[in-house]
């Protein structure tokens, strides 16, 4: 067995179908396939897998699908494509399969949503819960559990949050975007500046102005030794001005 450095594959192409992103952060080690159109301002974030193979996937705009997110449509025993509204919500470690998520929903961490399902607007579906075949959770309630169950109806501060998550989401994506699109050469140099740094003195390190470089320049010239060597034979042999 021999182990080889690989190409990332974020968008790949299936047939005739490409990914749409746009205007989407996609992290390096997520994955986007085939029938998949993404919306501008939403991030698909490390380890997301969005695979529409079977049917199509959409997710809108502003929207969120966190780390280790698993999100598929279905086929069978009819097409059951996924579909994800605006300023969603999908907290790390959940699986979307072949359902629908309404605007401003969110589903919490390792939570699942299956074949046919349906998260209405505004709704909550607590970490960990299943939301099983044809379910429906209607809009502004929060349900919770396996299988999922009504609890009550999501608060005011708990609707704020939702948006005010997607909002921050928005913000952290555009962060590690710049960081992502970084060659290793400038990784590399970055590593390099940032321990001279802090290595160093500060003074040494600071960037001299352009009459400090040309002064600089002018007491090292005509040196045969490096370093600065002042008011010696080995200074001034081969000066011109200093010859007899």
């Amino acid at each position: 067995h021999t182990d080889k450095l690989l190409p990332s594959t974020q968008v790949v192409k299936l047939g005739k179908n490409i990914p749409q992103i746009n205007g989407a952060f996609v992290a390096p080690s997520a994955t986007i396939a085939g029938r998949v159109t993404v919306g501008k301002g939403s991030s698909i974030w490390y380890g997301a897998v969005l695979r529409g193979d079977e049917s199509y996937i959409t997710i809108g705009d502003g929207c969120t699908i966190s780390d280790r997110v698993m999100v598929h449509c279905s086929m069978h025993p009819k097409e059951l494509p996924t579909l994800v509204g605006n300023g969603v919500v999908v907290n790390a470690g959940a699986i979307l399969h072949g359902c629908v998520l309404d605007d401003s929903c969110l589903v919490g961490e390792g939570a699942q949503v299956m074949d046919g399902a349906k998260v209405g607007k505004g709704a909550i579906v607590a970490p960990g819960s299943l939301v099983g075949q044809g379910k429906s959770v209607p809009a502004g309630q929060l349900w919770s559990g396996v299988p999922a169950r009504y609890v009550r109806n999501v608060s005011d501060e708990e609707a704020a949050s939702i948006v005010a998550v997607s909002l921050e989401n928005a913000t952290l994506a555009a962060e590690h975007a710049m960081e992502c699109v970084k060659t290793w050469q400038t990784i590399e140099q970055e590593e390099y500046d940032f321990e001279q740094k802090t290595a160093r003195n500060e003074q040494y390190y600071r960037k001299l102005s352009p009459e400090e470089i040309t002064k600089k320049l002018g007491e090292i010239e005509y040196h045969e030794a490096p370093g600065r060597i002042f008011n010696s034979e080995v200074s001034t042999r081969n000066h011109p001005e200093s010859r007899p």
